[in-house]
């Protein structure tokens, strides 16, 4: 964790290399290393300075060499991290899963770099430490995951942040609360590079549909107790009378308010009646009250690809992904928006993420953004672009 006590602001600008344990960059600034209980004990470490104990050099691999005569001196095959920069950090073995006032201290860090250790907590544990954590940043602080967590459905907290190819999480301004509580295929026919995401579908599925001689059944997702309100707008998306649904989804308005569930598919229906303006409104909305829907950044990405901003479209399906890992609406869009711009490689990676995704879509999420055509069309035209672009038939 990070904090600037003793440094000032100038000197919590300045970068340092590489951290020895995870390869981290860190800024110049007051830091406590911590690690959980069931770690292996950082004090002998820190008797020396952990990164006194050597670092190879492909640990360096991407500091540069002027960095690298500035804050390292040479011994063998190995680095040594400067003596000024050992003496600003403190190693403490501490248990983050576990209630610590002096540790948790309100507004006490800048950063917070917690990586590959969530996964290992169950989801209570999880909830309750990141709750933890955002109460001990200052607000606008930042919080770094493993590439490979999310803080979705743990936290809400944060605003998720993309730079380059990482993804962070930068706490909101309002302080989160001290209280912790319990918690037969078809054939391989290209579609015209203008042809628009809805259209492509619609080309896939006649084409399901001259083979089949009829569309593929559709069934409305089952929803939740309480969202039953829903299900007649939903119908009405299904048979494709948008304007229709969106009416009646207003009216629900003063029940549904700002309900997640029903700002998407007021989103979705703004979208495919081609009021992307509108939409994009209604998932910034949505945003501001689940700032990790992966359905809004898939709205998004849709709505972005319609007005002519493809680089944008990529980058919310990219959070998209990032989000949820298990959803193929926007592996699909990437992958047909990499095709278009003659991204073989890229596409192939994508559409064949997405086919094996899309096996086991949810109902309910085809519904959204499938254009009204079914598993079986999204199917057959994911299939037909990773042919057209190199991958297995």
């Amino acid at each position: 964790m990070l904090g600037t006590s003793g440094f000032g602001e100038t000197a919590a600008r300045r970068e340092t290399p590489r951290c020895h344990s995870c390869g981290m960059i860190f800024p110049l600034a007051a830091c406590t290393a911590l690690r959980t209980a069931d770690q292996p004990p950082a004090e002998a470490a820190a008797n020396t300075g952990m990164a006194s104990l050597g670092l190879a050099a492909w640990a360096l691999r991407e500091t540069s060499n002027d960095r690298r005569r500035a804050w390292f001196r040479q011994e063998g095959g190995h680095y040594l991290l400067d003596e000024s920069i050992r003496g600003a950090v403190a190693f403490e073995l501490r248990n983050i899963a576990a209630d610590d006032h002096d540790l948790w201290a309100k507004d006490a860090y800048d950063v917070v770099f917690c990586r590959n250790a969530l996964m290992y907590f169950t989801q209570d544990q999880a909830i309750r430490a990141i709750q933890r954590i955002a109460y001990s940043l200052r607000p606008g602080g930042c919080f770094f995951l493993g590439h490979a967590e999310t803080l979705r459905g743990l936290s809400e907290d944060f605003h998720l942040r993309h730079s380059g190819d990482a993804f962070y999480y930068q706490r909101k301004d309002a302080p989160p609360p001290r209280r912790i509580p319990r918690p037969a295929r078809a054939p391989a026919t290209a579609a015209p590079d203008h042809v628009a995401w809805v259209d492509v579908i619609r080309l896939a599925s006649e084409r399901v549909e001259a083979l089949a001689g009829r569309a593929s059944a559709f069934n409305l997702p089952t929803l939740p107790p309480g969202r039953r309100d829903l299900g007649p707008a939903l119908d009405l998306m299904r048979r494709e009378r948008f304007t229709e649904a969106l009416v009646l989804l207003r009216e629900l308005r003063p029940e549904s308010g700002e309900d997640p569930e029903a700002l998407l598919l007021e989103a979705m229906l703004l979208t495919n009646g081609g009021r992307f303006a509108d939409a994009e409104e209604v998932c910034r909305r949505l945003l501001a009250v689940d700032g990790s829907n992966a359905g809004a950044r898939c709205a998004m990405a849709l709505c972005r690809e319609a007005v002519g901003d493809p680089e944008g479209a990529a980058e919310h399906d990219r959070i998209a992904v990032h989000l949820d890992p298990g959803f193929a609406m926007p592996r699909l869009h990437l992958g047909l928006l990499a095709r278009r711009a003659g991204e073989r490689s890229v596409a192939r990676q994508e559409l064949g993420e997405a086919l094996a995704l899309l096996r086991r879509e949810d109902a309910g999420r085809l519904l959204l953004f499938g254009g009204g055509f079914g598993r079986d069309a999204l199917i057959a035209l994911c299939r037909s672009a990773l042919i057209e672009c190199g991958g297995p038939p």
